[in-house]
């Protein structure tokens, strides 16, 4: 099965800041992995309503990629890419955003 990824504004902009070729290629690689496998390879954070956070851990080097899914529309959304020290400010960020995207939409996420 192939699942719909989309990549939000904000994570578009991370990605342009990213220059380490390694760190592009791992969440490259991961977006392709995601759209083949779905969740199976995600990590189970947080729930609120039909919105799932996820996210996909790499040991070297120690990063997080971020990722919510739509389980009413089955589309996944890549929201960020962190150091893993940073693992609970981002968390609390993304849930802080899930709780404005019902109001006004995943553009802002």
């Amino acid at each position: 099965m192939s699942y719909e990824i989309i990549i939000t504004p904000s994570f578009k902009k991370e990605l342009n800041r990213i220059n380490d070729k390694k760190h592009l290629n791992l969440i490259y690689k991961t977006i392709e992995k995601i759209r083949k496998y779905g969740e199976t390879i995600l990590k189970h954070l947080y729930t609120k309503d039909n919105y799932v956070l996820y996210e996909k851990k790499f040991k070297n080097p120690p990063y997080r990629l971020y990722v919510v899914k739509d389980k009413q529309e089955n589309t996944f959304y890549i929201v960020s890419w962190e150091h893993k020290d940073k693992q609970p400010i981002i968390i609390n960020k993304i849930k802080e955003k899930l709780k404005k995207g019902f109001i006004s939409g995943f553009k802002y996420l």
